[in-house]
């Protein structure tokens, strides 16, 4: 009856409402699922299967009459409408014609024409047969036996209503409302925290990939309407497949509803379309038949609008579980009677990839579908059975799999729930229409609720009185008081400010009915009620009742309460209190007999302080009800009280914003002003008095200022003895000076907020750097509550021997009569308790700070800061400490100084303003001047035209340098030559600018000491400058005039000594007068566009004098030149510059039309030469080939990917070819072509310098070419520079040697010769492929390595273009391989600028971060990035610094410490990727902005790449510990063995030299297998490692270096490293402790053991532990492993501190477990050999005996073959033997052991040892010497062990538990990651990398993945579909036997390249060798 009902179903019309009427309608059927375009109705003779089906449909609720549909529930119209079949009197009733109607799919008005019409008799009869056929429905079948449940519209709308009610009622909360009733039926509801029609897409797309998967069958021509779907669930909960054929129709709705509504019902088979069958198909041969369940749903799922955006779906309906067997038949035959094949038929599918996917399937599965059509019926095959047995059956069936089925559709409802999660964007919402809508239109409070809240307030006036400060929070923002009474009673006070505006916290408090608020009640008090009831009364009350958990042992209690809100004058005020005091109306709460009640009163006080910052006072007073024991009831307050630190850290900004807003709203109230009371007015003249010192002119001295632009001076006083200490009391005195540009009121509020965010964050850097603990440091709240006062607590610990000291003192402001701000610090007399116990000594300290606002520097405020300090530091301490620690003191004056600090702008602002002058009008000179200007001019042209000069190497490209000599002149001359940026004013005006910030700021970098500048004039300066020069040299002082003079176009500045400045600055003692001579020359060029051109020249002669060799001199005049790099680099705009002439290159560019040659030709030239060697580094964004020859000859290629248009790309080519011309050029496009318009020409002329010459001698070499482009195609340009056909290339010198002075060596050009070939290839939107071939003859002098740096100074080019064009990105375009590019720039430009001595590492930062788009934008928005960068690339192995603050709250301070932590991460892991993992997981602020950023992480694995050689522990400091412990637990074992032959005990002798035996052969099958596919030399060579002993050293140093799975190898670096360290334990340590073991118990009594035995045990077991721990623990850190597994790995914690302790407790326990077991089996060997065999192989046999029941007996090795056999027997054995042995972790995993295989060993081997001692003592046969031993095992080892257990378990990750007792196979794991996953690159490590039977059952799901996207693999070539992946897939699973024959070509092409590089090897290196010739 299955299939008839599923016939009958289908014949109903194609869209609801739709009628066909005698005259005409709307004929859906044609082109669509033509339903009535079936069988007639007079083919259907016996309605007895009809009548079974519609028997088990029954009423959906009561009052409903039943409603009897077709089977697929489609068509289901209310019966209360009026009937449109009224009228009809020919039927016998009109319910019976509606039935018919409805049954068959037809309209009224047609069956009225059918039973009317003469011919169909047949018609009449089926009327008459219908309607007798529902008089005797009910007695047909038994309803239990269906199992079905159907509705009526209003029963279906009304449930649906009925369950949004009730999640409305429920609240927040995140679960599937089930209310079904019936194993058959179908009732429930969930929330979905997304828009609605989201949800309608989601439902209705295709998705083929995780656990809810959907295929679309067919779709009809009104699109979005009706669709045919298979809904398939795997996985989850349920323990089979579940599918669902559904038949989805949407009903039609306004426009307006807010409901929509599918209604679902099972798709019929009957007249499917062809190309609907073949989908359908292939949907349900991904899973095979016995392993899924088909049901059979009807019902309607509706989707409603729900509160907050949100969606309410309901799902009401039944099911049935139907044969999916014969349903799977009715689908083959059909496709077998329209004798069609899978393979020949056509489909017109959407896309290729369907294509691909659909012909795969049939042509793999087709075999299972062919059948006899004459022997194929349905009726006969699949229903042969009785009716009455198939309904047993069926019946059977229901029950058994009812839960399966209703846990599967729970499932689908939690996978949509998992999907559309956003917990906090409701939340937010919901904060938000609290906010704007319900606090501004709250009812009146009543009289009752004001009450309640007044009498409450008077609780925060009492509670700071009764309760005690607790100590924890003495060094945090939250202040925390607790007091505690008998009879369970107890009070808690907290205070916090958050930042957010106050009514945002009231909402926080009251809106409780949140999914966070939810969730955080379910973890911490599971299975207690919450419920909040809001408007209580139409009032602003709420009652609530929430459980609380107390303590174990301890019973909860009900908190059952009653709160309300009032608006305040400056915030709002929320009171609660018991219900009992409610006197209105109450709900009632069921619970209130079941939990034992408790009682809780309280209040909290919001006060705004700015708009956006608020502070809380919560108060509370809780009774229990029941005398609780104080440390629960103190834990049961902090709970609660730790409310405001979520709450502080949910809104918590960056603390410089938000001092800034406090400071603001402070700095308004000082300029206004404020009334002192008597008491302060009196404080102020004491503190005046007090400090009157500072009036003082003698006795003061200046300190030296670790702060440029602070003046510090100290006054020392003596006081007398006091009379209770003999001690002298030293008071110092100290006071700073300072200007600030900002407002006199800024700085003084900066000042008096001692607790603001920025100083307590400086003060816990401060704290991690270990230079001082701060114990307490916090502001404490008053009775006096005054806008102008504040206390405030300090305790520090200090150096020893010294004590603790605590200052506890008042800050108080006031505005004085001038109008300065004075904040005086006082100290408090009187006692305090703040919360710290420990006994502190009394420090004092009083002071002044006065604040003046001075005048503006444009429009930039400024004050002048005085700070006078006066203070004792109790006891006696030395007067040297106390001077000492006076500058650090002052310092808070340079620390306001620098938060205020705007030097870009006040510099802006004074060069805007000397460039005016300048430029503004003319300027007097006096005689002297003009004839000062003369001498300048005329030094110039000297310096100019001189013909003896050298060239130097700039450090900028763009600055031309060289040092000259000028006839009769000894000293050489520093000249420089740029274009600068900027206008001729602007650069005069910037170095006439001496005392800028900028300046000022890089004095310490120059060595300058002092600096002082006087201006004469507008256009003359004094200058004086004192600075250091290299070691062992005297300090030089230079006094120089200037002068600066404009003449047309042109200007000068000239400098010359001067004798004006010595009565102002006079030499100092010691230093000697230094002379100089500098001419600087401004040339006003045309501008580029819009930007204006200088050329500027810049000469000087520096004369040091003294006895200083000339040599020095000249270096002294290189480094002056660097002022010319100063002035390009402030005022560069070359990137913009550059930017538009490419625009109009690219306009030249696109209007090339294409040459049309042989492609061929440029093919061959971009072909490798034989024989090159190519540069492999893994961290290099291009692919290098070099090859050297002989005679300065060479031959390179480069490519790389640049991120850019074609057209840029070769813009920026040509651009770069031009830039090196000289002279004229001739660049046109009829050079080429006959005459066309096809390419571009120009000749360029450029010299270059050879790096790596032989001895002093400097070789150039001049390059003259031609120069072409080409257009191949639209996609594809060429470019040639090849030599110019006139020119030849000679070797002979042809420029003369300049014979220069001493000092400098002489240098030679000789005419070279160069080839280069440029392809540009368009990949993508800004994607173009670049390669370079390039070809030299430099001459037959040339060295090997000046060839080489040459080669390689070209093949750079492309590298740099992609430097270039990355920094032009944006955040949107910038992909995850951008950062790799990014961090190879950073490190190239350190290595290029460090070494040359022109910038330091932070300058280097700086510098790139100015050019890079991404990282300009991301310091603006970030600012701590900068400093992180700075400090990784200083790479000092610090400690790992913890920093909690959240990514918005970072500051720059916090840059630096979470930097500083990589190198030790780097440090102490296999390889980058690793380090920079465990990195980034110990802060969350950087999970964060690496989820953000996706570039972040591969920039920083590049960084870390090249920063892992500096690290000073060698490689690795893991590698070399474990290579050392390998080393001598090898040399230990043979010292054992050595005297096992000196006792001539043989047996252990033979034993000892048979376990390294095997041990050598285990590994070499190892590299056996490995390499075998590498040939015969590849397997010889691995040996030698073996058999010399260091293949685990070997193997560590290749996975530190990042070696890659090579193809043909059989796994990778990582698990052949695991598999040696498990042979070298299984066949040498552990059999190496038995035997010692078993030698040390069988030693007579009277025998001493030797020391070096035990040393030897101590060495094998440590040995072990190490490397059982370093394998799990690289295992699990890898982010490769957590990616790809993140269920199994991820158990070791990110903290630092966890980690180590985890760490050390494997190595622990793994020791003792090898101790426990060896030392069991010795045991049993004094007994005899059997009985320790006996116990091995028991133990054994039972495993290999339970997995081979559990058919998970095969190895997870990707062998193949018989081989599989051999390694899965030998593999298990050796897992087994060392996870008994050792407990490593990863062992427990699904491949290996698994978790119960591993726990059950665990515990074995614990009780295994007592067990066995219990027995030997039994047996009395003397063994005294082994049972002491073992006992003593027993009471030592065991407990250690058992100890490292713990502490593992109570620091790895909890919810990684399971794992360690799964049940979980191999084989499960593969198949879930396959099919859970979306990610192809998981999904091919979980099958190719494992065994073919670990994916067996899937495999057809493994071809169709396979064939649906392999075209797509080759086409894009993602980074995990490596070689050795490819070599993996059967070649049989590739599509089509083209593509079969070219990857078995590939792999056979690529296995012979191998061998032959493997044979050219040595001489290739060989000829790479650098040459001397």
């Amino acid at each position: 009856f299955t299939e008839l009902s599923e016939v009958e179903g289908g014949k109903r019309e194609a869209a609801e409402g739709h009628e066909k009427d005698e005259k005409g309608g709307s004929d859906e059927g044609k082109g669509t699922y033509e339903y009535r375009k079936g069988r007639e109705v007079e083919d259907i003779q016996d309605f007895t299967e009809l009548s079974e089906v519609e028997g088990g449909k029954r009423e959906a609720a009561e009052g409903h009459e039943k409603d009897v549909s077709q089977s697929s529930g489609l068509n289901v119209k209310d019966e209360n409408e009026p009937s449109k079949a009224g009228n009809d009197i020919t039927t016998p009733n009109v319910i019976s014609n509606e039935r018919v109607c409805k049954h068959y799919s037809i309209s009224p008005n047609t069956l009225k024409r059918m039973v009317h019409s003469t011919g169909n008799s047949k018609a009449r009869q089926h009327v008459a047969r219908f309607t007798s056929f529902f008089k005797r429905k009910k007695n047909a079948i038994n309803t239990d036996d269906m199992a079905t449940f159907t509705y009526t519209d209003k029963g279906m709308l009304k449930e649906h209503r009925r369950l949004v009610d009730m999640l409305e009622k429920r609240g927040a909360q995140e679960s599937l409302l089930d209310v079904s009733n019936d194993a058959g039926t179908l009732q429930f509801a969930q929330v979905l925290q997304d828009d609605p029609k989201k949800v309608l897409n989601f439902l209705l797309e295709e998705s083929k990939e995780g656990t809810f998967r959907r295929h679309i069958v067919y779709e009809f021509d009104v699109v979005g309407t009706r669709r045919l779907m298979v809904w398939q669930h795997f996985g989850g909960q349920s323990t089979k497949y579940v599918e669902y054929m559904l038949d989805m129709k949407i009903v039609e709705a306004p426009p307006d509803s807010p409901t929509r509504t599918i209604e679902l019902s099972e798709i019929n088979l009957e007249h499917i379309p062809k190309e609907a069958l073949i989908k359908l198909g292939n949907a349900l041969d991904t899973v095979k038949l016995q392993k899924a369940i088909r049901v059979k749903l009807e019902g309607r799922l509706m989707v409603t609008e729900f509160e907050f955006g949100q969606a309410a779906l309901t799902l009401v309906g039944n099911y049935i579980v139907s044969d999916r067997v014969n349903q799977h038949n009715i689908v083959e035959n059909k496709i077998s009677r329209i004798s069609i094949t899978r393979k020949s038929i056509r489909k017109p599918l959407a896309s290729k990839r369907e294509e691909v996917s659909s012909s795969f399937n049939r042509s793999s599965s087709f075999s299972e579908w062919s059948f006899d059509e004459r022997s194929s019926s349905p009726e006969k095959s699949s229903f042969s059975l009785s009716e009455k047995k198939r309904l047993s059956m069926l019946s059977q069936r229901k029950g058994k799999y009812s839960t399966t089925v209703k846990t599967s559709l729970k499932d689908l409802f939690g996978e949509l729930e998992k999907h559309f999660e956003q917990v906090h964007v409701i939340d937010e919402r919901r904060m938000k229409a609290f906010v704007e809508d319900v606090i501004p239109s709250a009812p009146p409070l009543t009289t009752e609720e004001d009450i309640m809240i007044e009498e409450n307030r008077k609780l925060a006036v009492t509670a700071l009185e009764r309760c005690k400060r607790y100590g924890a929070s003495t060094n945090i923002n939250i202040e925390k008081f607790i007091h505690i009474e008998e009879g369970g009673i107890v009070s808690g006070v907290m205070f916090c400010t958050i930042d957010t505006a106050a009514k945002n916290v009231l909402a926080e408090v009251l809106l409780l009915d949140t999914y966070s608020a939810s969730k955080q009640h379910n973890e911490k008090n599971k299975g207690l009620p919450r419920k909040i009831l809001d408007n209580i009364d139409g009032s602003r009350s709420q009652q609530y009742y929430v459980g609380k958990n107390l303590q174990k042992l301890i019973d909860p209690r009900l908190f059952n309460g009653w709160r309300c809100w009032k608006k305040i004058v400056d915030g709002y005020v929320v009171a609660f209190a018991p219900i009992t005091e409610y006197k209105r109306s109450k709900r009632e709460n069921k619970l209130m007999g079941k939990l034992k009640l408790g009682t809780s009163r309280g209040v909290y006080l919001i006060k705004e302080i700015t708009p956006n910052v608020c502070s809380v006072l919560r108060v509370q007073h809780t009774d229990l009800k029941a005398s609780v024991p104080t440390p629960i009831m103190t834990a049961f307050v902090k709970q609660q009280l730790n409310w405001a630190a979520q709450l502080s850290e949910k809104y918590r900004r960056k603390g410089r914003e938000v001092d800034a807003e406090c400071r603001t709203l402070l700095a308004k109230k000082m300029n206004e002003g404020v009334e002192l009371t008597l008491e302060q007015r009196k404080d102020f003249e004491w503190m005046e008095h007090f400090l009157g010192e500072e009036k003082e002119q003698d006795g003061w001295k200046t300190l030296v200022s670790p702060h440029h632009g602070v003046v510090m001076e100290i006054f020392e006083a003596k006081s007398k003895r006091s009379k209770k200490s003999q001690h002298k009391v030293r008071k110092n005195v100290g006071r700073a000076v300072c200007v600030a540009d900002c407002t006199a009121e800024e700085a003084a509020a900066w000042y008096f907020e001692f607790c603001s965010r920025e100083r307590l964050t400086a003060d816990r850097d401060l704290e991690k750097r270990h230079v001082t603990k701060n114990l307490a440091r916090l502001e404490v709240t008053t009775k006096k509550n005054m806008t102008n006062e504040k206390l405030f607590v300090n305790a520090r610990t200090m150096p020893l021997p010294l004590f603790s000291r605590e200052w506890i003192f008042t800050h108080v402001w006031r505005k004085t009569d001038d109008g300065s701000i004075q904040v005086m610090q006082k100290p408090y007399k009187g006692k305090l308790d703040y919360g710290l116990s420990a006994s502190l000594v009394r420090a004092e300290m009083s002071a002044i700070l006065t604040a003046t606002n001075i005048k503006n520097v444009g429009n930039i405020p400024q004050c002048r800061i005085k700070l006078v300090q006066r203070g004792t530091v109790g006891g006696y301490v030395p007067q040297s400490f106390i001077t000492a620690q006076v500058p650090k003191i002052l310092g808070a004056i340079a620390t306001l100084r620098d938060n205020f600090k705007r030097d870009e702008e006040i510099d802006r602002t004074n060069l805007e303003k000397r460039a005016t002058v300048i430029k503004s009008g003319s300027q007097e000179y006096s005689a002297p001047e003009e004839e000062m200007i003369k001498r300048g001019k005329d030094f110039y042209a000297k310096t100019e035209s001189s013909n003896k000069f050298y060239d130097l190497c700039s450090p900028d490209k763009r600055v031309s340098m060289k040092l000259v000599y000028i006839d009769g002149d000894d000293v050489a001359v520093g000249f420089c030559v740029s274009t600068i940026d900027a206008t001729v004013e602007e650069c005069i005006a910037y170095e006439c600018l001496k005392e800028s910030r900028e300046k000022i700021a890089g004095q310490k970098k120059r060595k300058v000491i002092s600096q002082h500048v006087k201006d004469v004039n507008p256009h003359t300066q004094l200058y004086h400058t004192h600075r250091k020069l290299t070691r062992g040299l005297t300090p030089r002082e230079w006094k120089m005039k200037s002068v600066w003079k404009k003449e047309g176009k042109r200007a000068w500045l000239v400098y010359e000594d001067t004798e004006e400045f010595d009565n102002d600055h006079p030499l100092k003692k010691g230093n000697i007068l230094a002379s100089a001579k500098t001419t600087w020359s401004f040339e006003e060029l045309p501008n580029a566009g819009e930007y204006a051109q200088t050329r500027v020249c810049y000469a000087t002669q520096q004369k040091i004098r003294g006895s200083v060799p000339k040599t020095i001199m000249n270096r002294v005049a290189i480094k002056a030149a660097n002022n010319m790099i100063s002035l390009r680099t402030k005022f560069d705009k070359s990137r913009r510059i550059e930017a538009q002439n490419r625009l109009k290159i690219v306009e030249t560019i696109e209007k090339l039309t294409v040459v049309h040659a042989s492609a061929q030709e440029f093919k061959d030239m971009f072909k490798e030469k034989k024989e090159s060697n190519r540069i492999r580094d893994k961290s290099s964004i291009t692919q290098s080939w070099l090859k050297l020859e002989e005679n300065g000859r060479g031959w390179t290629k480069a490519l790389t990917t640049i991120r850019a248009e074609v057209t840029e790309t070769v813009a920026y080519f040509w651009e770069l070819q031009r830039s090196t011309r000289l002279g004229e050029h001739d660049e046109n496009s009829n050079n080429i072509g006959a005459g066309k318009n096809c390419s571009l020409y120009m000749k360029v002329q450029k010299k270059e310098k050879l790096e790596g010459s032989i001895g002093g001698l400097q070789t150039y070499r001049d390059f003259v070419s031609d120069v072409n482009l080409i257009k191949i195609n639209e996609s594809t340009f060429v470019m040639q520079v090849a030599a110019a056909k006139e020119e030849k290339p000679k070797d002979r010198i042809f420029s003369r040697v300049r014979t220069l002075k001493s000092g400098i060596t002489s240098h030679t050009t000789t005419r070279a010769q160069e080839t280069i070939c440029l392809r540009f290839t368009k990949k993508g939107k800004k994607q173009t492929k670049v390669e370079i071939v390039a070809e030299v003859e430099l001459g037959r002098s040339t060295s090997g390595v000046a060839t080489k740096e040459y080669l390689m100074k070209i093949s750079r080019k492309v590298t740099e273009a992609a430097f270039y064009f990355v920094n032009l990105l944006q955040e949107s375009e910038v992909k995850p391989e951008d950062g790799k590019v990014m961090g190879e720039e950073l490190m190239f430009r350190v290595t290029q600028r460090v070494k040359q001595g022109s910038e330091t590492r932070e300058d280097v930062v700086k510098n790139l971060i100015k050019t890079n788009t991404i990282l300009y934008n991301l310091v603006h928005k970030h600012t701590f990035f900068e400093n992180l960068l700075c400090s990784v690339l200083k790479n000092k192995l610090n400690t790992l610094t913890e920093v909690e603050e959240k990514l918005e709250c970072l500051e720059d301070t916090h840059g630096w410490a979470i930097g500083s932590s990589l190198a030790i991460s780097l440090a102490t892991t296999l390889t980058a990727e690793v380090g920079v993992a465990e990195w980034i997981l110990q802060f969350p602020a950087l999970q964060k902005f690496d989820r953000e950023h996706c570039w972040f992480r591969q920039m920083l694995q590049t960084i870390g790449y090249k920063l892992v050689g500096e690290v000073g522990w060698g490689l690795k400091l893991r590698v070399g510990v474990g290579a050392m412990a390998s080393s001598m637990d090898l040399l230990t074992d043979i010292y054992v063995t050595k005297l096992f032959w000196d006792d001539k005990r043989m047996a252990y002798f033979d034993a000892s030299v048979a376990s390294l035996a095997i041990n050598f052969s285990i590994q070499l099958i190892l590299v056996y297998l490995q390499n075998k596919k590498l040939g015969k030399r590849r397997v010889f060579t691995e040996t030698f490692p073996v058999i010399f002993g260091y293949k685990p050293v070997l193997e560590a140093y290749r996975v530190a270096n990042g070696k890659r799975h090579e193809p043909g190898q059989l796994i990778d670096a990582m698990a052949e490293i695991t598999f040696v360290r498990c042979i070298e334990l299984f066949a040498e340590a552990i059999p190496g402790v038995i035997i010692q073991l078993a030698a040390i118990i069988s030693k007579p009594e009277n025998e001493v053991i030797a020391n070096g035995v035990w040393v030897s045990l101590a060495f094998s077991a440590a040995t072990t532990g190490f490397i059982g721990a370093t394998l799990s623990y690289d295992f699990d850190i890898d982010p490769t492993m957590r990616e790809n597994n993140p269920e199994f790995y991820g158990y070791v914690p990110a903290k630092a501190r966890s980690r180590t302790i985890v760490f050390f407790a494997m190595i622990t326990y793994s020791a003792g477990m090898l101790l426990i077991r060896s030392m069991t089996i010795a045991l049993l060997g004094v007994l005899g050999r059997r009985w320790a065999f006996a116990y091995i192989f028991a133990d054994l046999g039972t495993y290999i005996f339970i997995k081979i029941l559990r058919r998970d007996f095969f190895w997870w090795m990707p062998v193949g073959g018989h081989m599989e056999i051999v390694t899965s027997i030998l593999g298990r054995i050796v897992v087994k033997v060392v996870t008994d042995f050792s407990s490593i972790a990863q062992f427990r995993h699904p491949n290996e052991v698994g978790g119960m295989n591993w726990i059950f060993s665990l515990v074995l081997t614990m009780g295994s040892l007592p067990a066995v001692i219990k027995f030997l003592e039994s047996r009395d046969e003397g063994h005294k010497r082994a049972i002491r031993i073992g006992w003593i095992f027993v009471k030592i080892v065991i407990p250690t062990t058992i100890f490292a257990f713990v502490v593992f378990f109570f620091n790895i990750d909890r919810k990684y538990f399971k794992t360690f007792w799964t049940l979980e196979r191999g084989k499960d794991l593969a198949v879930k990651r396959f099919r859970n996953s979306q990610d192809n690159s998981i999904k091919a490590d979980a099958i190719f990398m494992n065994s073919r039977h670990y994916w067996r059952s899937i495999e057809d799901e493994v071809k169709a993945w396979v064939a649906v996207n392999w075209e797509l693999w080759e086409c894009n070539k993602p980074t995990w579909f490596t070689e050795a992946i490819k070599s993996q897939i059967p070649i049989t699973f590739i599509p089509s036997k083209e593509r079969q024959k070219e990857e078995l070509l590939r792999r056979k092409a690529a296995k012979d390249t191998k061998e032959e590089q493997n044979e050219n090897k040595k001489e290739n290196i060989a000829k790479v060798a650098p040459s001397r010739n």
